[in-house]
């Protein structure tokens, strides 16, 4: 549950207004109004315990935010897989219609489902030019796609890596490198950030670990299609 979700509890379960609970908390009459409807802002520790003082709750500092361009960037890594690689090219189609016709800045909207959902709910198929089939075909793969970021039901991948092994990636997705290196690389960066093994840590030693990693990683995803053949 973020901050919002549990401001939002907060006030819904007290009967309090946002304006109220700002004052409460000795803060400025829109900061509680703020945090809950600008996309993308952080409060401040101070500001967040004193919130949660009058709330009689801890409320967590967010984690880092995701846009709707570092979304995309990461539906377009290869994953190894031809239908999960496809599926996600979709994904980024229908992601760009939507922020098109939101009037949405990719590299500056957070990724937020509550707001995709609102702004879906007040639109028709005209809004898109789309059938009512089609259009709830691309309100399904939306939201499928927002769903995607938040982590569940996948394997940890080169997603889920930041800093230096993250940008090296991201270069080198641009480049003109094949593919399948392409692809090679991003497990071999997740494993370095994984076990924290900086560059200057790599070695003929760690070389040969991700080696026996890959192998094991491998009998195991034979392991398991021999068992639903069976």
């Amino acid at each position: 549950m973020t901050v919002q979700d549990q401001i939002r509890e907060y006030l819904g379960a007290s009967g309090s207004s946002k304006r109220a609970l700002a004052l409460q908390a000795g803060l400025n009459p829109r900061a509680v109004q703020d945090i809950l409807e600008i996309p993308g802002i952080r409060s401040d520790r101070k500001t967040l315990d004193a919130l949660g003082e009058v709330m009689g709750i801890h409320l967590p500092t967010p984690a880092g935010q995701m846009t709707y361009s570092r979304l995309m960037s990461d539906l377009s890594c290869p994953t190894g897989d031809e239908k999960s690689d496809s599926r996600n090219r979709v994904f980024i189609s229908r992601l760009k219609a939507f922020l098109k016709a939101a009037g949405w800045v990719a590299e500056i909207e957070i990724v937020d489902r509550r707001r995709a959902v609102e702004k879906l709910s007040s639109w028709s198929a005209a809004t898109l030019d789309l059938t009512e089939n089609s259009f709830g075909t691309y309100k399904s793969d939306i939201l499928a796609a927002i769903h995607s970021h938040g982590g569940r039901n996948r394997p940890s991948g080169i997603r889920d890596v930041t800093g230096i092994y993250r940008e090296i990636y991201d270069v080198l997705s641009e480049s003109d490198c094949p593919d399948d290196l392409k692809l090679i690389s991003g497990t071999f960066f997740h494993f370095l950030y994984k076990r924290e093994i900086s560059p200057g840590e790599i070695s003929t030693e760690v070389l040969h670990e991700y080696y026996l990693h890959r192998l094991a990683v491998i009998r195991i995803r034979m392991s398991s299609r021999t068992f639903s053949m069976r």
